[in-house]
């Protein structure tokens, strides 16, 4: 389940001659295979991003903040393809940034956003969400 979250627009900064539109997510994919432990994120924009990041949690107070970096982009700046690849482990202490989570393909009350940003990494630009939109009852 998605759902969508107000995120603030970046103005079009100018790159080798390029003006740039803020990027905004037109497709965004969510799988997990539990056979593997691995779960997969993949993020189409309409232009250029500054990556981008996926942050989750099941309960507000453990988070969880991986990078989504960008894998193929289009010369003229009008498109971006974000791409992560988590492997589960069983103990958080293992947990590795943009590597590694804790959370496994069948983990209760997971809520998550995945969010992208405008050329120069700062500002978000877009976001989506799935899971539970319980991020307002954490705080």
């Amino acid at each position: 389940m998605l759902f969508i979250l107000a995120c603030a627009p970046d103005p079009a900064p100018a790159a080798d001659g390029l003006t740039l539109e803020p990027p905004h997510i037109t497709a965004a994919e969510v799988a997990c295979d539990p056979q593997d432990a691995i779960w997969r994120f993949g993020v189409d924009t309409d232009a250029w991003t500054g990556n981008g990041r996926l942050i989750w949690s099941t309960d507000g107070r453990y988070i969880e903040y991986h990078d989504i970096d960008s894998v193929v982009s289009a010369p003229d700046g009008t498109s971006d393809q974000l791409e992560l690849v988590l492997g589960v482990v069983a103990d958080r202490a293992f947990v590795i940034p943009d590597s590694t989570t804790f959370f496994n393909c069948a983990e209760p009350g997971l809520s998550a956003v995945l969010r992208v940003l405008g050329p120069e990494g700062e500002v978000v630009t877009d976001c989506r969400g799935f899971g539970g939109d319980q991020w307002g009852e954490w705080g």
